[in-house]
């Protein structure tokens, strides 16, 4: 017998009304201006469908979720197509875009993973990257590509990853011609955060600001990057020392890569501020080059965490730790269709870019629920891609459950019986198997 049927599973019942709150989602439909009065479309229904009313493994299409919707209201409330499509409009934009800002605000409340070490000095480690989501060629004016031959259109999505929340801090929209760098903008909120950011934003302006703010940092190394060593750790030894003191980062490495020792080093970095058109302002940071015996290469990072709290093999393994956003946009592409539904319309490529965001996280909030509901020896066992899959699939049960819940009937499949299927399904095999994480955070 698998240790979860003795569990508690109202919680999951419980969360999931909370984060479907009808209440909630009519008043967003106000406040957008999506509804003005309550004629054709109902706005609980309608985000439903949008939400829980595909599955992984087939094409969305507009027509579908009409005749989803069709199956979740009265009969003489079922609309035609005409009508259905012509709700995907400016203000279903803005009703969409209002319910991802609810959840999102919602997600930050709560506690998904727990910090461990040193890590817990920290109020959340936030994880950088974007990627990019091929839209139709319609749309190349707005959103134009980069670097092609043919007329091409992409929005990039950013996301700033919480690792404590186990979902999306912060997520914003830009044309695919954006620079990485632009999308990240450091503010006080940065204070008392760890940031693992991509080279992709790699600016020491940027790391400037990380630092008078009171955040930390760490990233990956541009093969370009210059820079000099002021001082170096003890793990190396005295005559070395002084032959790498004062030279270039690079030059260090050429020096040290014969003897495969790892290097723990101050260096100094110049940039010039934006907006200021004199001078340049110097700086320390810690450069770490670990060497990797397979490659027979260094792995490079800059942070401003010092050493005495964390070592420079442990800074390697949290910059691994970025592996977590690249999963999260696999989870959005693969199993909640992020990009797959092409449009000439603008604001349904829009609508259909947010929806997959807001089904991710209503799935890792209910993760979470697992974690805590479970006992240990199952939650270390239970992998976010695997519950992601088995979600996905049970995504339109879960649907009429609540289309049944919101027309006050009783639900098709018991609470206890889907449940049970998303536990069963999130469960690895492989009882003693370790995850890159399972040593940062739990």
């Amino acid at each position: 017998m698998f240790p979860h049927r003795s569990t508690n599973y109202n919680l999951f019942g419980e969360k999931l009304t909370e984060l479907t709150s009808f209440q909630e989602i009519s008043c967003a439909a106000v406040e957008s201006g999506f509804i003005i009065r309550s004629r054709k479309i109902f706005p609980v229904e309608f985000l439903l469908t949008l939400i829980f009313g595909f599955y992984s493994k087939e094409e969305p299409s507009i027509s579908k979720f009409l005749r989803i919707y069709n199956s979740l209201v009265d009969k003489e409330k079922k609309v035609v197509y005409s009508s259905f499509y012509e709700r995907f409009n400016n203000e279903a934009l803005a009703f969409v875009d209002k319910c991802l800002e609810n959840y999102i605000s919602r997600q930050k409340g709560g506690v998904n993973a727990e910090l461990k070490g040193y890590l817990r000095t920290f109020k959340d480690v936030l994880i950088k990257d974007n990627t990019i989501v091929r839209v139709h060629s319609y749309l190349a004016n707005k959103y134009p590509a980069t670097r092609t031959r043919r007329i091409t259109a992409g929005i990039k999505v950013s996301v700033l990853l919480s690792v404590v929340c186990n979902g999306p801090h912060s997520v914003t929209f830009f044309p695919e011609k954006t620079n990485d760098a632009k999308t990240l903008i450091i503010d006080p909120w940065v204070k008392d955060i760890l940031l693992l950011i991509d080279r992709g934003f790699f600016k020491f302006e940027v790391f400037a600001q990380i630092v008078d703010y009171g955040g930390s940092f760490v990233t990956r190394l541009k093969s370009s990057t210059t820079s000099d060593i002021v001082s170096v750790g003890l793990g190396i030894p005295e005559k070395m020392r002084k032959k790498i003191i004062g030279l270039d980062i690079q030059k260090a490495i050429e020096v040290i890569k014969p003897h495969k020792l790892d290097i723990d080093a101050i260096v100094t970095v110049r940039y010039y501020p934006s907006g200021k058109k004199k001078g340049e302002f110097p700086f320390k940071l810690r450069f770490i080059a670990i060497f990797n015996e397979d490659t027979d290469e260094y792995h490079t990072y800059f942070t401003n965490i010092p050493e005495h709290e964390l070592a420079g093999r442990d800074v390697a393994a949290l910059y691994a730790a970025r592996w977590d956003i690249e999963n999260l946009f696999r989870e959005a592409k693969s199993e909640n269709l992020l990009g797959r539904l092409k449009s000439k319309n603008e604001a349904i490529t829009e609508i259909f870019i947010r929806i997959p965001i807001i089904r991710l996280i209503i799935s890792r909030e209910l993760f979470g629920v697992a974690r805590r509901m479970l006992e240990a020896s199952v939650v270390m066992r239970l992998k976010k891609r695997s519950w992601a899959i088995v979600f996905a699939e049970n995504a339109r049960q879960i649907l009429y459950n609540l289309g049944r819940q919101k027309r006050g009937l009783r639900v098709s499949a018991p609470w206890r019986d889907i449940w049970e299927t998303l536990v069963e399904g999130a469960i690895s095999p492989h009882v003693n198997r370790k995850t890159h994480t399972s040593k940062l955070y739990i």
